[in-house]
């Protein structure tokens, strides 16, 4: 541990993320140019913008939400998975985070989107696989409910966001990034899901069958 309960990689990408921020709102061409753009991307400008723009936030708040979210759970997934996997956890569902809001917005060359948003609904589904009796605060309010209690009304107000267009809120990168943790940490620890089949399973079925439906409509959600 780097500090008292911080391990080197959630530091690392803390300070990614805090240092990716602050230069692109300094620069407003750094902005663009990492952002989620569907414009750009339509036009093969910048493919890296699938991960780059998990470097860039909309603002203090935002930012600040996503980092001591990272700062709280992260290290559980160190612990829980070691350096590697928790890195291609978080990387992962940053990736598929993006890779699902191109899916859904890729005929919207307006769409734009910043955050590390998706990545840090990985690292929540990755700690509810890991420990789903664990407690999750509401808004950073002393109540606290059990991970994957959390994790399914999550999972099913995304949903339902997604569908219905609610929020000036990226559903759908929250959406691949929480289905890639939940399910690239039970592919490396399956014991996790023989052991927590009864609360686990709620959230595999959402995972997958939001999954079906998509593989045999891609317009489902769109």
């Amino acid at each position: 541990m780097i500090l008292p309960g911080l391990d080197w990689v959630t530091l690392v990408l803390l300070a990614a993320i805090a240092l990716g921020s602050s230069l692109a709102w300094r620069n407003p061409w750094l902005f663009d140019r990492w952002a989620f753009d569907v414009a750009a991307l339509r036009r093969r400008q910048g493919r890296d913008r699938l991960l780059t723009s998990g470097l860039v936030h909309t603002g203090v708040f935002h930012l600040l939400f996503n980092l001591l979210t990272l700062w709280s759970f992260g290290p559980i997934l160190y612990r829980g998975l070691g350096p590697l996997r928790y890195a291609l956890l978080f990387l992962g569902s940053l990736l598929c985070g993006s890779a699902l809001s191109w899916a859904v917005h890729r005929r919207d060359p307006s769409y734009r989107a910043v955050g590390a948003s998706g990545a840090i609904s990985g690292v929540l589904l990755g700690v509810t696989a890991l420990h789903p009796h664990i407690g999750f605060s509401i808004f950073l309010l002393p109540l606290f409910i059990p991970a994957w209690i959390f994790s399914v009304v999550f999972t099913v107000l995304s949903l339902f966001g997604l569908k219905l267009g609610l929020g000036n809120i990226g559903h759908d990168a929250h959406l691949g990034g929480a289905f890639f943790g939940a399910l690239f940490t039970l592919s490396v620890r399956p014991d996790l899901f023989r052991e927590n089949f009864i609360y686990l399973s709620p959230v595999v079925l959402l995972c997958l069958g939001f999954l079906v439906i998509l593989k045999r409509d891609p317009r489902a959600f769109s």
